[in-house]
C-alpha cells in the first residue's frame, strides 16, 4: 500500500491511554483502596506525566463523577514540581465549576489544602457557577488568610461588593484595613468581623466619626455607628 492509500493516523489524546490503564487496574478494589492505589501511582509517576492524565481522568465528557473527584485527590497529593506548570491550576479550576458536587467539594479541598494556587483571575472568573461561587466563598473563610488576602480584589471586581464583603473577615488585619472603607456599605453584619478583627473595627469607626463635619457628628454615632459598636459589644455565645 502506497504511503497516500493509507488509513489516517490518530493520535490519542496524552494521558488517555495511561487513564485507561490505570482505571483498569482499579476496578478491582472498593473505593478507598481505589483511592490510595490511584494516589501511589500517580506519585510515582514522572511529573511531567503527571498533568496529561489527571486532565483525562478529570474529563467530565469521558468519567464519571468519583474519577474525577479521585483526579483532584490525586492532584493534590502529588510533589510540587515545575513540570506541572499551570495545568494543575487549571483542573482545580475546571472541578469548582464541574457539575457534580462530590466533584466540586475535593476541587475546593485541593484548594484549601494550599498546595495547588490558581492566579486570582482563573480562579473568581465568570467560569465559576453560582452554587461553586457559593461553595467558594464559604471555604475561604476557613482558609489561611494569605489565600483569601489574594482574591479578595479580584472578587470585588468580578463578583461584587457583596461577595467581596463575605469574604472579609478570612483577609489579614492588613488587608481588612485597605479595603474596609470601600466595602463597608456591603457588609450584612459586623459580628464576623468584630470577632475576627476587633481593633480594624473601632479603628474603622473613630476614622468615620472624624471624617464627619462637627455638626454632623453627634448625629453619626447615634444612626451610623451602632451596627459595628453593637457587634464589638455583643458578648460571646
Amino acid at each position: 500500500m502506497s504511503t497516500s492509500q493509507r488509513p489516517p493516523h490518530h493520535t490519542a489524546r496524552p494521558g488517555r491511554e495511561a487513564a485507561a490503564r490505570l482505571l483498569a487496574s482499579l476496578a478491582p478494589h472498593g473505593r478507598r483502596e481505589r483511592v490510595r492505589t490511584a494516589v501511589a501511582r500517580v506519585r510515582a509517576l514522572p511529573p511531567a506525566e503527571v498533568p496529561d492524565l489527571l486532565a483525562e481522568l478529570a474529563d467530565p465528557g469521558r468519567h464519571v463523577p468519583d474519577t474525577r473527584a479521585t483526579a483532584l485527590i490525586c492532584a493534590r497529593a502529588v510533589p510540587s514540581d515545575p513540570a506541572h506548570g499551570a495545568r494543575l491550576a487549571d483542573l482545580l479550576v475546571a472541578g469548582l465549576s464541574d457539575p457534580h458536587g462530590a466533584v466540586r467539594a475535593q476541587a475546593l479541598v485541593a484548594l484549601r489544602s494550599g498546595r495547588i494556587r490558581p492566579t486570582a483571575d482563573a480562579l473568581v472568573s465568570d467560569r465559576v457557577t453560582a452554587a461553586a461561587r457559593e461553595q467558594l466563598v464559604v471555604a475561604l473563610l476557613r482558609t489561611p488568610a494569605p489565600l483569601p488576602d489574594a482574591l479578595i480584589d479580584s472578587v470585588r471586581t468580578t463578583w461584587g461588593d457583596h461577595e467581596a464583603a463575605r469574604l472579609l473577615p478570612a483577609c489579614s488585619p492588613a488587608t481588612v484595613r485597605r479595603v474596609l472603607p470601600r466595602l463597608r456599605h456591603a457588609l450584612r453584619s459586623w459580628l464576623p468581623l468584630a470577632r475576627r478583627v476587633p481593633e480594624v473595627v473601632y479603628e474603622s469607626v473613630v476614622r468615620e466619626a472624624e471624617s464627619q463635619a462637627p455638626a454632623a457628628r453627634n448625629n453619626w454615632w447615634v444612626v451610623a455607628a451602632h451596627g459595628p459598636l453593637g457587634a464589638l459589644a455583643a458578648p460571646w455565645a
